[in-house]
């Protein structure tokens, strides 16, 4: 439960702590060293890309589902959040309202939006709902939503 609150409070700070056994190793830190990327220069993360399934598509549908996972993002308190909602602003989408939305502590967020069920977050979650979900290729420093 404490490593489950640290990681929530990191999160609230904009820092991201993907495993719970990272902060019993940060009590033990002395020095620490930063290579200056965009994420700590600026603060926080941004979105960089959006890929369909199998990297068909069309930019319609990638503003599509940018749209939807920042209606579903709209009620999480994650950092990537953010993240996902500013873009789909950047990019003047409409943003609807969901018609619900569940928060999954430190897994994503599930909401309906205009009718589509939407689950945003970690693979594993997605993959309850939607199946397997193949890996895609990430550069240093990125992660998947």
């Amino acid at each position: 439960m404490a490593s489950l609150g640290g990681m929530s409070r990191a999160a609230r700070n904009g820092i991201i702590v993907k495993h719970g056994g990272t902060h019993e190793q940060l009590a033990r830190i002395r020095t620490a060293v930063f290579d200056k990327t965009g994420t700590l220069t600026h603060g926080r993360p941004t979105l960089v890309e959006v890929r369909l399934a199998g990297g068909a598509g069309t930019r319609a549908g990638e503003s599509e589902l940018l749209a939807l996972a920042a209606a579903a993002e709209l009620h999480s308190s994650h950092v990537l959040a953010a993240s996902v909602v500013e873009s789909a602003r950047n990019h003047a989408l409409e943003i609807s309202a969901p018609d619900d939305a569940v928060e999954h502590a430190t897994d994503g967020v599930a909401a309906s939006v205009r009718g589509h069920r939407v689950l945003v977050g970690k693979r594993e979650l997605v993959e309850t709902s939607a199946g397997a979900i193949g890996e895609e290729p990430l550069a240093s420093g990125e992660l998947a939503v």
